[in-house]
């Protein structure tokens, strides 16, 4: 059954997580209690966690609100309730007179979707486009309507039949496949008119991008307005303002502009985006400059550039000065060859001149390749049209020949501004320079590094890149970076650099309706934070590499980014992680998917009450935490319990070097999640079974006879698998028909199917032959009994639609072989086997790290020694299903070979903490310790998002392992 609505979307009281919706009230129970900030809560709730309600205008201070952490002050009960409630109707109707009670994710208002938040808003998040984000994000899928993302559930037993004498459990394992995602296609680059509007740019338009590269004749005038100013006067007189040495750049000699786009340029095998003018005479190149440190320093200094470019060179308000790369005559183009593929849009541009490579322009849809196309063609056949008329006695020809070919035309008429050749000593022309310059500047890494040995392209060049990952569901993500306060030592400085630049391939891969926050937290000096900006619009992109930059910088004056704590709270991870919980909570508007990352890099030690405080916090988030332990130093202790606490993961970032890679398979796992508020629902049918154990899964609530057991799993990703083992037992072993006792004491006997009963009651059978015939039925008769049922609900977050129950739930049958008669030589699923090791070896990881905490080392190693032993025994058994020679033909035998492949791994990690042990124990609490929490971690959650050991890479999915291999590109292209 699928339903359009959402329960995420309902109200909860932060404190119990339960729906405040009027459906759930008691009979009886006090209205609710709604402070000032909005944050309404169970009246119950409210006196357990603050006392007494006070009454209205009392200013006794009873604590903070859990959400917004703003001072809890109740509003008075009659008129106040019923006033916000008339204020939450004017939010969800999109009425703008009276201000919103407060921003709450249940009710957002109508018109934060519409209207964008200020740019110079340092507290506003990017707006939600949220009638877009249906529609794109299941793109992928190539069909017309988008389909509910179905999991594929099956059941199976350890052993195949069981008898009725039997007293040891039966296992059954559930396993929950989700499908893959396939190809999902790529995001288009971002539109330069979206991206490279600034506040200072708001009242004049941009630079369009594609598709519809701007063109001259798009504009039209009214013949009643009389003489016009030239259609691109203002990108012009930006040009005139931030191009360095405009005076002598010449492109005020060079006619009128005609077409301007953001256009990637190859020139062999290097490529290269820059902005390119399209004049009358000539194709220039522009590129963004952003200025160094030193520059920054003497920007007010008149030898650094003219006093004219100073002013406005847009490096105040974060744009840097353009610079010229090269120029193209229209006079020397040869000819225009349209070498698009399938794959790609493209002019190779061929010069008279064969001293001088040809050019490639490539363009990111047909529409833009199509005017450029036919604008360089009409351009370049009216500059051919006088060069044929005139046969070489004109004066203008002679003057060109005198004065090079690198020469711009001359005007009409046979001179240029008062009959005097214009010339451009600032820059080279195409034939002294063949554009070479541009090409070498990025080809070459000994010219890219001349000025600044860090310098990295600026956000005006990278915003307009297409995003890195393929198409996915809108993600809002907050990331929390915690590090000690900038230490005298070196490597405080390296591990900065690499933060820096994992968070700039975070930029580069995050999608369209993708945004992002950056909470940083320098222990015992500050915290910082941004709004949830999307970084493919180059305002945002610009505010979040200006925040990077600044991260290790420590507290300055005046810096808006910084979060001003409360008195008694230290600028330690936990605050950070209230902060980041801040972003979430307070949010106007939200994505279907929400992900929380932490990152720390420090020692101190968090305390017991403060931790209580944010994992009830992270309950009304409802918001898994991945953590990233960076390097040995770090404290492991918050992050396990908060990470334990969301059912989130923890990664151990041994390397430096990997703390892209690992970030990146944490954000490849948040960008694939398929399925949400995944819930499984178990039934015993029979009255014979109950259900007495379930593993592998942190959250199961069963009921007290066994009957029932719901299992939540939260999130499941493409390609995932999630198995979890449950143990059910026959109620009795006697042969009464009854469930009552039996005479001799022991445990109640099985009953049969109640169709059964009814029928030999409806016959009226004598007592003499009922017994004869039910010791024959279990002395001579095989029965095949329902033992569960399976069903699920789950929500699709790409489409919005929830799925309440399956059309065919899941069954698990067993053949019940008489008491008398052998089972045979019956083999264990090897499936279940190594299910059951990967549990028993997450619980003994756990168990040795306790004992390692306590300093018994000798004993924690014996323990991982035993359990080591088992697993290997336990593989040694798999071994002889499978057939000499290895090769696997049956399903049997294929399971067989993958379970022995998983249980090496688990092996080779035990090997490795014993040998640890061995060598130096009490390196082993700064090093292996976080390692065999991490496996640990690994083998009970079934998720991985790196691929270090053969433990990780089994359970990494295909689509985080893409996501890594960006990851690696990204940084070879550097």
């Amino acid at each position: 059954m699928v339903g359009e609505g959402d329960d995420d979307d309902e109200e909860k009281c932060p404190i119990c997580v339960e729906s405040l919706s009027f459906s759930y009230r008691l009979p009886g129970e006090k209205p609710h209690v709604v402070p000032e900030c909005g944050h309404a809560l169970h009246e119950e709730c409210f006196v357990t966690v603050y006392g007494e309600v006070p009454t209205y205008g009392s200013k006794r201070n009873i604590g903070l609100c859990g959400v917004c952490r703003q001072k809890m002050r109740i509003v008075d009960g009659g008129g106040e309730r019923k006033r916000s409630k008339g204020k939450k109707l004017d939010m969800l109707m999109g009425a703008t007179s009276t201000p919103p009670l407060r921003a709450i994710p249940s009710y957002p208002s109508l018109s934060s979707y519409q209207s964008p938040s200020s740019p110079s808003d340092p507290y506003g998040d990017d707006p939600v486009d949220l009638a877009q984000i249906t529609s794109s994000s299941r793109s992928f899928v190539g069909e017309s309507q988008p389909k509910v993302v179905v999991p594929t559930i099956s059941i199976r037993a350890e052993f195949a039949s069981t008898t009725r004498r039997q007293n040891k459990p039966t296992t059954a394992m559930v396993t929950i496949e989700v499908p893959h995602a396939g190809d999902r296609g790529r995001y288009p680059a971002t539109r330069m008119i979206d991206s490279l509007r600034s506040p200072s740019m708001m009242n004049s338009p941009r630079l369009p991008g594609s598709p519809g590269s701007f063109a001259s004749h798009d504009i039209t005038h009214s013949p009643k307005s009389g003489p016009s100013a030239a259609p691109f006067s203002h990108v012009e007189a930006e040009l005139k303002h931030r191009v360095l040495d405009y005076k002598n750049s010449g492109l005020d000699t060079l006619g009128p502009l005609r077409l301007y786009d953001m256009i990637a340029v190859r020139k062999g095998s290097m490529l290269r985006e820059f902005l390119m003018y399209l004049y009358n005479d000539a194709l220039i190149c522009i590129s963004e400059e952003k200025p160094n440190a030193f520059q920054k320093i003497f920007s007010s200094s008149s030898s650094m550039r003219s006093t004219d470019t100073k002013s406005s060179t847009g490096t105040g308000s974060g744009r840097g000065p353009l610079k010229l790369r090269g120029r193209i005559y229209v006079k020397h183009v040869k000819k225009l060859v349209d070498s698009s593929v399938p794959s790609e849009f493209s002019i190779t541009i061929l010069m008279e001149n064969e001293g001088m490579e040809s050019f490639i322009l490539t363009f990111k849809d047909k529409g833009s390749h199509e005017t450029w196309r036919s604008t360089l063609q009409q351009i370049v056949d009216e500059a051919k049209q006088p060069a044929t008329s005139a046969k070489g006695g004109n004066s203008a020809n002679k003057i060109a020949r005198l004065m090079g070919s690198g020469a711009p035309p001359p005007a009409p008429g046979g001179s240029s501004r008062g009959g005097k050749a214009a010339t451009t000593p600032g820059l080279p022309s195409s034939s002294s320079m063949g554009f070479g310059p541009t090409f070498s500047d990025f080809g070459s890494p000994s010219t890219v590094d001349q000025h600044s040995p860090d310098r990295r392209p600026s956000a005006g060049d990278l915003v307009n890149n297409a995003p890195l990952a393929p198409i996915h569901t809108p993600l809002d993500l907050v990331i929390v970076l915690s590090i000690p306060a900038s230490p005298p030592g070196a490597s405080a400085p390296l591990k900065l650099r690499l933060m820096r630049q994992s968070l700039a391939f975070v930029f580069a891969l995050l999608g369209s309706k993708d945004r992002v926050s950056i909470v940083s937290c320098e222990m015992g000096t500050s915290i910082r934070k941004t709004p949830l900006l999307n970084p493919t619009k180059y305002e945002s992109r610009r505010r979040l590499e200006e925040f990077v930059e600044a991260i290790g910088a420590g507290s300055t004056p005046g810096d808006e980014s910084e979060v001003q704590t409360q008195p008694d709270e230290r600028c330690d991870v936990v605050t950070a992680i209230n902060v980041s919980l801040d972003v979430i909570l307070q949010r106007k508007a939200k994505n279907p998917l929400t992900g929380l990352i932490l990152i720390s890099d420090t020692n101190e030690v968090a305390k017991r009450a403060q931790m209580d405080l944010v994992c009830a916090r992270l309950d009304a988030a409802n918001v898994p935490v991945h953590s990233l332990g960076y390097g040995k130093a770090h404290d492991p202790t918050p992050l396990w319990m908060v990470s334990n606490h969301t059912q989130g993961t923890y990664t151990f970032v041994r390397e430096w070097y990997h703390l892209r890679d690992a970030l990146a398979g944490v954000i490849g796992g948040l960008m694939t999640i398929a399925l949400t508020n995944m819930k499984l629902h178990l039934s015993a049918q029979e009255n014979e079974f109950r259900i007495v154990k379930v593993t592998g899964t942190p959250q199961a609530i069963g009921s007290a006879s066994g009957k029932t057991l719901d299992i939540e799993l939260k999130e499941l990703r493409f390609g995932e698998r999630r198995e979890i083992l449950v143990e059910v037992e026959l109620i009795g072993n006697g042969s009464s028909r009854n469930s009552g006792e039996s005479g001799d004491g022991s445990r109640p006997g099985p009953r049969r199917s109640p169709s059964l009963i009814n029928g030999m009651d409806s016959m009226s059978v004598g007592d003499a032959n009922s017994a004869l015939r039910e010791m024959v039925y279990e002395e001579s008769m095989v029965d095949e009994v329902p033992v569960i049922e399976v069903d699920c609900s789950f929500h699709d977050p790409a489409i919005g639609r929830s799925v309440s129950r399956l059309a065919h739930p899941v069954l698990l049958t067993l053949a019940i072989l008489p008491t008398l008669s052998s089972p045979g030589n019956q083999y264990s699923d090897p499936t279940v086997q190594r299910r059951k090791m990967e549990l028993i070896a997450s619980d003994m990881l756990t168990r040795s790290l306790l004992l390692v905490s306590r300093r018994n080392f000798s004993q924690a190693n014996k323990l991982l020694g035993e359990t080591r032993k088992i697993v290997r025994t336990i593989s040694e058994g798999i071994q002889g299903n499978i057939p000499a020679g290895g090769k696997a033909r049956t399903k049997k035998e294929v399971a067989s070979v993958q379970a022995v492949a998983q249980l090496d791994n688990i092996v080779g990690d035990m090997d490795a903490l014993c040998e640890a042990l061995d060598e130096n124990p009490e390196l082993f609490g700064k090093d292996q310790r976080n390692f065999a929490s991490q496996q640990g971690i690994v083998l009970r959650s079934q998720r991985s998002w790196t691929t270090k050991t053969g433990t990780e890479a089994w359970y990494c999915t295909d689509d985080v392992r893409r996501i890594i291999q960006i990851s690696g590109e990204w940084g070879v292209k550097g």
